[in-house]
């Protein structure tokens, strides 16, 4: 797992084991924590120069506060960090989309960035959070043209929309598209099994309160067009998409993109190569190709 030395993460693994073995309810608890505790960010040397003229300020969300800042003017697109990420990750965005015509507003998730703690504590946070504080920060500061999600918080813009968030446009970039799949990831680099797995999507469920999979993207996308159809004829109302992910992703397999895409009507998408699944925000290409796609009327 990223974000874990060789040492830390083989003496993990075989803590795992013995819990697999004797005491899968208390592997389950554990690893709930460490599902929920982002990674620690990375050297600052791996963000690029911040771009000139930010405004900072703070959006008050679900009895606590995200820290957001704000570029240029005209309709508002969002950009939505990841797991373990924090806003300025998506910088690389910025200046192409306010010289599109955009305001440009980019916030740090709760437990990521200089933002506080959220909904499950001091250092923690998970996608359903995720997902909420989207919308709020929508509501509070305004309607979205777009939104550019990576990775986590790419699902969480796509369940966002599928949950009733309007937007006109959004750009999904290295999104996992299922939450259980990602689990099975989760257990494999942990080195625990079905014993611990399975307890651990009960506990995922009682800590949030729903279904684990009312977060599989897929899932929602065929839900919300079966109720369409029920409503009468008509087609599934859903904003324009466009849906990038990278063949050399190591962390998210590209064919999420792919299953996506196959239950999003109209979406586009756009294969990269070997820029994997962080040196995507800060390709000249990619960034150009989001700025052209939110820029398009209709």
């Amino acid at each position: 797992m990223r974000g874990r030395p060789a040492a830390v993460l083989a003496l993990t693994r075989a803590g795992f084991t013995l819990f697999e073995a004797v005491a899968p309810g208390l592997g389950a608890r554990y690893a709930l924590r460490l599902w929920c505790t982002p990674p620690r960010p990375r050297s600052r040397s791996t963000v690029p120069e911040r771009p000139a003229g930010g405004e900072r300020f703070v959006v008050p969300v679900d009895g606590g506060e995200v820290v957001a800042e704000s570029w240029g003017s005209g309709p508002t697109v969002y950009l939505v960090h990841g797991w373990g990420g924090r806003r300025q990750h998506l910088d690389p965005f910025v200046t192409p989309l306010v010289g599109s015509g955009h305001r440009v507003v980019s916030f740090d998730l709760p437990s990521h960035g200089e933002s506080a703690q959220g909904r499950y504590g001091r250092g923690r946070s998970g996608l359903p959070e995720f997902v909420a504080v989207l919308a709020s920060v929508v509501e509070a500061v305004g309607p979205a043209d777009g939104i550019v999600g990576h990775s986590l918080g790419g699902s969480a813009t796509a369940l966002a929309v599928l949950g009733g968030v309007p937007a006109r446009r959004v750009v999904l970039v290295s999104a996992p598209a299922d939450p259980i799949a990602s689990t099975r990831t989760f257990a494999s680099a942990l080195g625990f099994g079905e014993r611990i797995r399975s307890r651990l999507l009960c506990r995922m469920e009682r800590l949030v309160r729903q279904p684990v999979a009312d977060f599989d993207i897929p899932l929602q996308a065929r839900r919300l067009r079966e109720v369409v159809q029920e409503q009468g004829p008509g087609p599934v109302s859903l904003p324009r998409a466009l849906v990038i992910h990278d063949r050399d992703d190591k962390e998210i397999p590209h064919t999420d993109a792919g299953a996506i895409r196959a239950v999003w009507p109209g979406a586009e998408e756009l294969r990269t190569h070997g820029l994997g699944h962080r040196r995507i925000l800060r390709d000249p290409e990619v960034t150009r190709r989001v700025a052209d796609f939110l820029a398009r009327t209709g």
